[in-house]
């Protein structure tokens, strides 16, 4: 015989299971997830390899949050977001927290502080599923800040959660539509360079991505097969080249030149 607490499971399930639209899921998903894990915030976006992402529907207690997500996140939050990077580089489906994808120095990065520290949220949970080579689905759950983080059982609920939640969604996803294709990250830290004069190699320009992600140059040599020396040679060199003295001038300038970019396209990202 079913408790009450496996019944409600069992019927949300079914609800979430015979959805017609993102907004019928939206509204099963949202309140479940909100009861169940303690969340401030709820999110599912679809993300593209070459465009900027959409949001199939958010949920926020806080009101700063939603408009600090809309402002910065399509332009270049998303480029730095762990879960974005794992989308397309990673395992074809991944569901954890944020902490256990991100780089080592991901809490001291300028990007955190914007994103994180604006957004006020102490841990979130992620699941991203691919959906072929150009898009992967992203659900999240986030705890506000103040709030304990995530426990390993809320961590391997989740996981099972989204092995249902992301089928369902992945067959409610918008068909892409036509669009720009927007350049990677690391092509337009070539061309910001270039506007000094200057022309980045290949490894400096990875270098000026992992630096942005929130990776120190022990994690960079590592990621590059590179001896941690090497690693700061090519970071003191980007600087040089790019006129800035630190990590922060770096997501300053980067985050300015992208903002315009994305202005003058008409469009976020």
């Amino acid at each position: 015989m079913k408790d009450d607490g496996q019944q409600r499971e069992y019927d949300f399930l079914g609800r979430v299971a015979s959805a017609a639209s993102v907004p019928d899921f939206a509204a099963e998903v949202v309140p479940y997830c909100r009861d169940l894990f303690e969340a401030g915030s709820v999110l599912a976006v679809l993300f593209h390899r070459d465009r900027a992402p959409e949001v199939l529907f958010r949920w926020s207690t806080d009101r700063l949050r939603s408009e600090n997500f809309d402002r910065n996140y399509p332009v270049i939050g998303y480029l730095l977001d762990p879960f974005y990077r794992i989308a397309f580089d990673g395992a074809a489906r991944f569901a954890g927290p944020l902490r256990e994808i991100a780089p080592d120095r991901f809490e001291a990065s300028e990007y955190y502080d914007a994103y994180f520290g604006a957004t006020r949220l102490s841990d979130e949970l992620g699941a991203v599923a691919r959906l072929g080579a150009s898009r992967s689905l992203h659900l999240a759950v986030g705890r506000d800040r103040g709030q304990r983080r995530f426990r390993a059982s809320e961590v391997a609920r989740f996981d099972l959660l989204s092995r249902v939640l992301m089928p369902c969604l992945a067959a409610l996803a918008p068909v892409p539509a036509p669009g720009v294709p927007l350049p990677p990250l690391r092509t337009r830290l070539e061309a910001l360079a270039l506007e000094t004069g200057e022309q980045l190699s290949a490894r400096e320009a990875q270098v000026a991505e992992l630096i942005l992600q929130g990776h120190s140059s022990r994690a960079m040599a590592l990621k590059l097969g590179i001896s941690v020396h090497t690693a700061k040679v090519h970071r003191r060199n980007l600087y040089r080249k790019m006129n800035i003295s630190s990590q922060s001038e770096l997501f300053v300038h980067v985050n300015r030149a992208i903002g315009l970019q994305a202005a003058e396209l008409g469009a976020p990202g």
